[in-house]
């Protein structure tokens, strides 16, 4: 049951949503890294127009695709 709410409307709406990935993007894009192309090279080509802090986010998601 739990304890009961003093103040506040209660739970915290969440903060991130997962948004699946389509795997023949995945598949494209891993296949453009295999041509000999940089993970740089590969946010450019494929993620135009993304700042910063999202090309950081990237890296780490095109990486955990590698493996």
């Amino acid at each position: 049951m739990g304890r009961a709410c003093t103040k506040g409307t209660g739970r915290k709406p969440k903060r991130y949503t997962r948004v699946a990935v389509d795997y023949t993007h995945k598949l494209e894009l891993l296949k453009y890294l295999a041509g000999g192309h940089d993970v740089g090279d590969a946010i450019a080509h494929f993620y135009p127009g993304c700042p910063g802090s999202a090309k950081t986010r990237k890296q780490k998601q095109i990486s955990k695709w590698k493996k």
